[in-house]
């Protein structure tokens, strides 16, 4: 069929209701109301065959229904809130082949932008165009264009409220199913403005049509507008608005986050899974997964790479763990005395990690490392703990917790206990031991994070506590089971008093430990004559199903070479993100940081060169709409070719986009929805 003999339809979704301008499609602008307007420049659209207005069944929609059919154009009413059902009505009644979505918000609309997003359909075969992803039309210029296969597929599909309000995310949101191909504008221009959304709008529109004369459709075009605009005071400029705020809102209204919120305190039981955490367009929570894939609460299936956070290494839903796991249960879940379970895996685990003579299990890594404070509180009288000021995170207790901002609820008298270091200064270190005060009962770090530890400071740092009669506790939490077989600690020669594992233990099972030496371990027994400590006991800590996890998930790593491959990912995840940052001219902006190619860490800075809250949820929303879910790289055993693939053309699309904000300045007009936030701050 000739691109002559498809039918395109030009259909203008409107509706009387609006949360900030109620009746604005009927207002009056520049003398006529403000969608006769839009429906006039629709109908000058090169390549447009026809034009619907695509309303609701309500009865206050009448007048808008009334309205365009006096202007003499053919009308379709349906649904009030489900617009795709609605859209694809209209599709059908007009037996449009190709449909032209247009928005009643949009009186400036250029005819000849719209015409070319047509025409950039039409010569690529896509199933989906338009200026909008990314944008660099000013926005009010925006434009869809898509078969009526595409639109009839997501019609059927399509499943959560935004997809079915806003008619289009499933197309541009679903991977690589759909061929999308967008239109750019040779200097970018998204910073503009041009839409109406509330009274303010309506007035500049207003003012900005004014004396625009001409024949039509030349009066329609864009640019002298853009220039009236540009000449105004930058006060009368400014609006303040996010693009397509009205799609950003429809997601955080999503029934599952209503609900989470209802009864979760920030929706979700870690800070970091929490909705401020991520991009508007992040799967809204997860059902399942299998391997390094998990499926969201909608049906999508994404490429995980935030797996279980840092907390899933071999694969979603490994067999042979999660057979183990199962065998447990069945044989009984929870005892009053101990198990042979329990028994061996402290047994193979003391003798896993070099110099670890006994082991408590619990359920996180927060208690291991508080109890390891307590313990060397009891051990050696004093009350001061000196810890990594540089640590993200070391604890959900007081004792960390009152030295961030987020330290409401903290008595003083507990802050003022805990005392920073830096990892890798020594001069910090010895201004512990060396000052006025009393030398610290305990040293707790991180021993390696994207870094090694300095030549010598970790040698430094065990020679002082030695001199001081200081425990020296390394959180493991993280490296354990990622950077070395038996720790990290056991490849750089100083060995702990005391060492908490957790993440990578069981594939994702709920459990932690604390391992050290005998003569420090044993104070938190019942065969020595000191002072009873009350040290680590926890109901749940030898669970089972968890034991037997992390009892499998120590063979598989026996069996298999977890760690060379876990690099191996984190590896070529590198590489092709260098590769795709370099072919859009950002490699200074988008990139990776570490030593440690196990676990490498985005690294997403803005124009200024400073990493970038914006730009980074910027960057992880452009990989979300390609069905690539990474918040952050945690490479796992199961991550194969097919994932890598996916991720790599992820990366080109997402960099492409990144590159136009940044030679725009800004992520408006590119990013959906508010920026994340860091966890760390003093206000919501």
């Amino acid at each position: 069929m000739s691109d002559h003999a498809i039918r395109t339809v030009a259909i203008v979704q409107a509706r009387f209701g609006s949360r900030r301008l109620p009746g604005k499609v009927l207002r009056p602008l520049a003398g006529r109301p403000m969608l006769a307007h839009v429906l006039e420049r629709a109908a000058a659209i090169p390549g447009v065959d026809a034009v619907c207005l695509a309303t609701s069944d309500s009865p206050e929609d009448t007048p808008v229904a009334r309205l365009a059919e006096s202007l003499g154009f053919t009308v379709f009413r349906g649904a009030l809130d489900d617009v795709l059902d609605r859209f694809h009505g209209a599709a059908l009644a007009t037996h449009a082949l190709v449909c032209v979505r247009i928005t009643a918000d949009c009186p400036l609309l250029d005819p000849y932008v719209a015409g070319a997003v047509v025409a950039l359909r039409a010569s690529t075969g896509a199933d989906y165009a338009s200026n909008v992803h990314p944008p660099t039309f000013p926005d009010g210029l925006d434009c869809e264009v898509f078969t009526r296969s595409a639109l009839e597929i997501a019609w059927r599909e399509a499943v959560t409220p935004a997809q079915r309000e806003h008619v289009t995310p499933f197309l541009y949101g679903s991977g690589d199913r759909f061929l999308c191909v967008n239109l750019s504008r040779s200097v970018a221009r998204a910073d503009a403005r041009l839409t109406v959304d509330d009274a303010d709008d309506l007035a500049l529109a207003d003012l900005l049509l004014s004396g625009v004369t001409g024949p039509a459709p030349l009066c329609f075009a864009h640019e002298p507008i853009l220039d009236r605009l540009d000449a105004l005071p930058d006060s009368a400029r400014a609006r303040g608005h996010l693009r397509n705020e009205g799609y950003a809102m429809s997601l955080d209204e999503h029934p599952f986050t209503h609900r989470a919120h209802a009864v979760i305190p920030g929706g979700a039981h870690t800070y970091s899974r929490g909705d401020d955490q991520l991009p508007a367009e992040a799967p809204r929570g997860f059902v399942s997964g299998k391997g390094a894939r998990a499926t969201d609460i909608d049906g999508r299936v994404w490429v995980d790479w935030g797996m279980g956070i840092n907390n899933v290494l071999i694969g979603h839903a490994e067999d042979v763990i999660d057979d183990a796991a199962i065998a447990a249960i069945r044989r009984g879940q929870a005892f009053t005395r101990p198990t042979p379970v329990e028994v061996e895996l402290a047994e193979r685990l003391v003798a896993h990690f070099p110099g670890m003579d006994m082991i408590k299990f619990a359920k996180n890594g927060s208690d291991p490392n508080s109890a390891a404070i307590r313990l060397a509180r009891a051990i050696t009288g004093r009350t001061r703990v000196a810890y990594d000021e540089t640590a993200p995170f070391l604890a959900i207790h007081d004792w960390f917790i009152g030295r961030t901002v987020v330290n409401a609820g903290v008595p003083e008298a507990i802050r003022a206990l805990s005392v920073p270091f830096r990892l890798n200064e020594p001069a910090t270190v010895d201004a512990l031991f060396d000052g006025p005060d009393e030398p610290p009962a305990c040293v707790i770090l991180e021993i390696a994070r994207e870094r090694t530890p300095a030549p010598g400071f970790l040698e430094h740092l065990r020679a002082k506590c030695d001199a001081h009669g200081t425990l020296l506790i390394f959180d493991e939490v993280v490296t354990g089971f990622r950077y070395a077989l038996h720790g990290l600690y056991s490849t750089l020669g100083v060995t702990p008093d005391l060492l908490s594992i957790g993440k990578g233990m069981a594939n994702g099972y709920a459990i932690a430990a604390l391992l050290g030496r005998r003569e420090y371990m044993e104070r938190g027994g019942i065969r020595h004559g000191h002072e009873r400590v009350f040290f680590l006991s926890t109901t749940n800590g030898p669970e089972q199903s968890a034991l037997a996890a992390a009892a499998a998930t120590l063979d598989f790593y026996l069996a298999h070479d977890v760690i060379a491959k876990l690099a191996d990912v984190g590896a070529a995840v590198k590489r092709g993100l260098a590769d795709a940052a370099r072919h859009h001219g950002i490699s200074d902006r988008v990139g990776t940081l570490g030593d440690y190619d196990n676990r490498p860490l985005l690294d997403i800075r803005g124009p200024d060169g400073n990493a970038s809250f914006p730009f980074r949820t910027l960057f992880v929303q452009e990989m979300c709409r390609h069905g690539v879910f990474m918040p952050y790289i945690c490479p796992s055993f199961r991550h194969g070719p097919s994932e890598l693939d996916q991720t790599f053309e992820a990366f080109d699309r997402a960099c492409a986009v990144q590159a136009q904000a940044l030679e725009a300045g800004t992520t408006d007009g590119f990013l959906n929805g508010p920026p994340a936030r860091p966890v760390f701050r003093k206000w919501n």
